[in-house]
């Protein structure tokens, strides 16, 4: 979330790179390994994060919709927005409780929830502090455990990551949920019909038939701009799927990112703080 969850694609190449996708929509190597790639760090010509947004509680999850950002937190299962363009923010929601990803589609607000990673569940979000289940276990009885990524699909269904479980759940537009596919990983993304599972093995594109590796380097966060797959790690802090390195930045870990208006924002899971590399 995801995380994250971003749905709308914006303009990203501009003269402060000359790079060029790979793998996902472009060419390049995407065998480089998160510790061996030489792209890493500063004086190499990338553009540079900067913080823009302390998130109160330590943000986790992050999206955009409607020209704003969307944190969920590390502390007190709270919702913050966030106006770029004013720097104002606002307590959306909060006393949720252990609240791990959400999504957004159109003004319906879906979160993910754990209770100490032995039961989970997804809900709908009624702010400010109104939570209704609508998902915690399959038809078979098969309980969500840690769901911590959130993804929308293009037919009103929504994809869930389960972190503990290690399951990717599915559920129905009619809230029946179903094991989709058995498989680890950290980040969850849908884009053009097709799942995208993003982790310390790589990032792979995800059916029920199976997963497929499109790059080996780690993936704690997954966006799409210019109908191009990018991800985001520690060592390469932001990269294209199976290509190059696109920005660099000084973050713990590099998570969730968010696409707003030209400008890409990644979410430092350590500190909790929202950075952005700005393309315009």
């Amino acid at each position: 979330m995801n995380t994250l969850i971003s749905t709308t694609i914006l303009g990203f190449f501009c003269a402060c790179s000359s790079q060029s996708p790979g793998g996902f929509g472009g060419t390049g190597n995407g065998s480089t390994t998160d510790s061996g790639n030489t792209d890493s760090g500063t004086g190499n010509g990338l553009p540079s994060a900067d913080t823009v947004w302390e998130v109160p509680d330590r943000g986790f999850d992050l999206l955009a919709s409607n020209g704003l950002l969307y944190a969920s937190t590390q502390a007190g299962g709270a919702i913050w927005s966030y106006d770029p363009s004013t720097g104002v923010e606002d307590k959306l929601a909060w006393d949720l409780g252990d609240l791990q990803a959400i999504a957004m589609d159109n003004d319906e607000i879906l979160a993910a929830f754990t209770d100490s990673h032995v039961e989970g569940w997804v809900a709908t979000i009624e702010p400010p502090k109104g939570v209704e289940v609508i998902a915690s276990a399959t038809e078979d009885g098969v309980l969500f455990r840690r769901p911590a990524g959130l993804a929308y699909g293009d037919s009103g269904e929504v994809y869930v990551l389960d972190t503990k479980a290690e399951f990717i759940w599915k559920i129905s537009s009619a809230g029946v949920a179903s094991i989709f596919y058995e498989i680890g990983g950290v980040a969850i993304f849908f884009f053009d019909g097709a799942l995208y599972l993003g982790g310390d093995q790589g990032v792979f594109e995800v059916d029920r038939g199976g997963a497929v590796l499109l790059d080996e380097r780690p993936a704690y966060g997954l966006e799409v701009v210019s109908g191009n797959l990018v991800a985001s790690n520690t060592s390469n802090f932001v990269f294209y799927v199976g290509g190059e390195q696109l920005a660099t930045g000084d973050l713990g870990r590099p998570g969730a990112m968010a696409n707003l208006n030209g400008t890409l924002y990644i979410m430092d899971t350590v500190t909790g703080d929202v950075s952005a590399v700005d393309f315009n």
